[in-house]
């Protein structure tokens, strides 16, 4: 399987995860001491919007959970978390909890 095709079985959510993973990744590696940027996590593949977290914050966020910018959702999963910057979103969770 082609590395496009592989891409095409990965979803939108995750994709921007994995991104996200890289970019905190050299945010450590240059020891970056203010809040990252990371890319909306969010079901909509046209979404380019941007949210600030601590890298601290950041390595926090459970496996299975997305980040998205606030009022932004996530297929099948539900807001767990809500700040000013960001809104953490999991698996059919209905609770809502403070950061």
């Amino acid at each position: 399987m082609s590395a496009q095709e592989d891409r095409a079985h990965v979803s939108r959510p995750e994709d921007a995860r994995h991104s996200n993973h890289r970019i905190a990744d050299r945010a450590e590696r240059f020891r970056f001491v203010s809040r990252v940027p990371m890319l909306c996590e969010c079901s909509d593949p046209d979404c380019q919007r941007l949210f600030l977290i601590e890298l601290a914050a950041y390595r926090k966020v459970p496996p299975g959970c997305f980040l998205t910018v606030p009022g932004h959702s996530v297929d099948e999963h539900e807001p767990t978390t809500r700040t000013d910057e960001y809104w953490q979103h999991a698996s059919g969770i209905s609770s809502l909890r403070a950061p």
